[in-house]
């Protein structure tokens, strides 16, 4: 059965929450980000989420004796000494497993970014041919191994418009559960999780993607792929960080990224923030305009995914609808750690960035456009990956260009 979509629609002082069945929302009564993944008897092929919920646990043996009380069965995974237990080392999550057949996970949406060489992948929007093309061009095999140990780091927006969405989660998830990969967040991913339909995700409801008439070509998801993305997405960091080196889909805002380490999950974490600021504008008389800004610019989930915005005094029309809002070039003022980042596609070829900032998104996300005018080949817009610590951009099609 396909989950009733949330539509496209202004922010309003209404109180809004995800489908249950679609998002598995958890209660947000405590800061804590737990999951607990049923694993049922050979043969069925479903997965079931459930939520439990924990006290706050920042030592190891504090959760060494937490989870033997609930029936967890030592050894338990190895953490750094007795410290944050959300910032796992090599790891994106803690697991236990119980004497019942219990997998439970405690994720952070701020994770360790792996160390040695990277290939940071930008946006691909559904488009399974050029990832596959790129990752050849970068010199891994089919399985994502590298001869040089080099590992893919992946900013997001893996999915809508291309022709397969569901290939590209399909692959990236692989890569990931081996260790071969990282992937953060993005805003294209949190809509799926939080079930709002959009302009170009109809592709997950089982829907065909029109724009104006003309149906663009796309895998449609069903409902043993739904259960497996909404599963996979929800184990996703928003952010990966190491000393030299940070990676997000939008926004680095470093105020903002405390907040990550102790959550209840992305899912109960953006909805428990636009219900405070839902509470702190109710007697404002803010028009509609300002109460989206207050959502997207004060909600942490939604300024790290999507980046802050402004109002416009002339509305534009936009992925399916009239936009009152723009974008801010943030990175204009950030100067710390130097961040990797998509979500701002780049079609004219000009590098978006500063000198401690670069946007790995070169518009493959677009390319539907340029299939629906005859181009087969030689297309502009493309997907790119950074060679890091070379600084070194790879194309699709082969090219590359030096930071």
């Amino acid at each position: 059965m396909l989950p009733t979509p949330r539509v496209n629609g202004k922010w309003s002082t209404a109180k809004r929450r995800s489908s249950g069945a679609m998002a598995g929302a958890i209660s947000s009564e405590k800061k804590e980000n737990v999951f607990a993944k049923l694993l049922l008897p050979p043969g069925q092929a479903s997965i079931r989420l459930q939520t439990i919920l924990i006290p706050p646990i920042r030592s190891e043996p504090a959760i060494a004796g937490w989870a033997m009380k609930k029936g967890c069965q030592p050894p338990f995974p190895l953490m750094s000494g007795c410290g944050d237990a959300f910032n796992h080392p090599r790891l994106k999550a803690t697991t236990f497993f119980t004497s019942h057949g219990h997998e439970i996970v405690i994720h952070s949406l701020l994770a360790t970014l792996s160390s040695g060489p990277l290939d940071i992948v930008g946006d691909i929007h559904g488009e399974i041919d050029p990832l596959l093309s790129l990752m050849h061009h970068l010199g891994y095999d089919e399985y994502g191994s590298h001869p040089h140990n080099r590992k893919l780091v992946f900013v997001g927006d893996l999915t809508d418009r291309g022709p397969d969405s569901v290939a590209v989660v399909n692959l990236v998830q692989t890569l990931t559960e081996a260790q071969r990969a990282q992937c953060v967040l993005g805003n294209h991913e949190l809509n799926i999780l939080l079930n709002q339909r959009k302009y170009d995700n109809g592709w997950f409801y089982g829907q065909e993607f029109s724009d104006d008439g003309y149906i663009v070509p796309q895998a449609l998801a069903n409902d043993k792929n739904r259960d497996r993305i909404l599963d996979f997405f929800k184990t996703l960091p928003i952010a990966l960080e190491r000393e030299d080196l940070r990676v997000i889909h939008a926004c680095w805002h470093s105020p903002m990224m405390k907040s990550l380490k102790e959550t209840e999950g992305v899912i109960a974490f953006t909805e428990q923030h636009e219900d405070l600021i839902e509470k702190r504008i109710e007697n404002s008389h803010l028009d509609e305009v300002d109460i989206s800004l207050e959502h997207q610019n004060q909600n942490p989930v939604r300024r790290l995914t999507s980046g802050p915005e402004e109002r416009i005094h002339s509305p534009f029309f936009a992925s399916g609808k009239t936009r009152h809002e723009q974008r801010v070039q943030w990175w204009n003022d950030y100067d710390e750690t130097f961040c990797i980042f998509g979500h701002y596609s780049i079609t004219d070829g000009k590098p978006r960035g500063n000198h401690s900032s670069f946007c790995i998104d070169y518009g493959v996300g677009k390319r539907w456009t340029e299939r629906r005018q005859g181009t087969t080949k030689g297309f502009a817009l493309k997907l790119a990956a950074l060679r890091w610590p070379e600084k070194l951009v790879v194309f699709d099609e082969g090219g590359s260009s030096q930071l």
